[in-house]
């Protein structure tokens, strides 16, 4: 049943195929007739359950010193660095092409022709018939395996993990910020009619990065996953002064 993949209706998983006219004797009034397309819509739970995995790691590091001199003025300064990064795991998501765009996984066990030479049914790939497939043993893949999509359970358990894969995306951020601050009076050098002048002054730095990647497949929109682009936003930093 020569077909092809694509997402139908509420992102059901939709099925093209081409009826073989030796199924003409089997036809009824309003069936089509062969060589003509049908369309088949179905939920591809037997393929293996769809499961999400998330592993999130956050540690944060923080240090300062605190004390005084010249007998009261104080400072303090401190530094604080955060760190995050997860991993989404989509297992059993359906394969439909590599990275660049070749099919794989379940577009070609979907694509299942009966071998003229055998009279078993084979991924198109692998038929020794040049008709089927004009490329011969150059593209042979034997791991290749071909799905029964016709009835529930129908789809052996070699086929459903040659058809699906496991994705992945990657996300991490991290922030450093740095501040410092010292107050005080001038009562040990300098007084006004009113009493010493107090003063704190102070600066800060801080900088933040993210970033988030899917696997090579994924990202090329090659599974049943989101096709996710590559955020790789430039690093930030800030930096400034108080006083008061």
């Amino acid at each position: 049943m020569p077909g092809e993949y694509r997402t139908g209706r509420w992102g059901l998983p939709s099925f093209r195929g081409v009826r073989s006219r030796a199924c003409d004797s089997d036809r009824g009034a309003g069936d089509p007739p062969g060589g003509e397309t049908f369309f088949l819509n179905r939920y591809n739970v037997d393929f293996g359950t769809r499961k999400e995995q998330d592993k999130r790691d956050t540690y944060r590091i923080v240090a300062g010193v605190q004390g005084t001199f010249n007998d009261d003025w104080h400072y303090e300064v401190s530094a604080n660095y955060g760190h995050f990064k997860s991993n989404n795991i989509e297992k059993n998501d359906l394969l439909l092409h590599d990275a660049d765009g070749n099919p794989a996984g379940f577009a070609l066990a979907i694509d299942a022709v009966r071998d003229p030479n055998t009279g078993q049914i084979v991924c198109r790939v692998n038929s020794t018939d040049l008709a089927q497939d004009p490329l011969g043993t150059a593209n042979d893949a034997p791991a290749f395996v071909p799905i029964n999509v016709f009835g529930f359970g129908a789809p052996s358990q070699a086929a459903g993990a040659f058809s699906n894969t496991t994705s992945h995306l990657y996300s991490k951020a991290s922030q450093t910020d740095i501040v410092g601050f010292m107050s005080g009076d001038t009562s040990g050098f300098f007084n006004l009619p009113g009493g010493p002048v107090g003063f704190s002054l102070g600066a800060e730095y801080r900088r933040e990065t993210a970033h988030q990647i899917a696997d090579p497949v994924s990202a090329s929109g090659g599974t049943f996953f989101n096709a996710f682009p590559e955020f790789d936003p430039p690093s930030f930093s800030v930096k400034e002064i108080f006083r008061s």
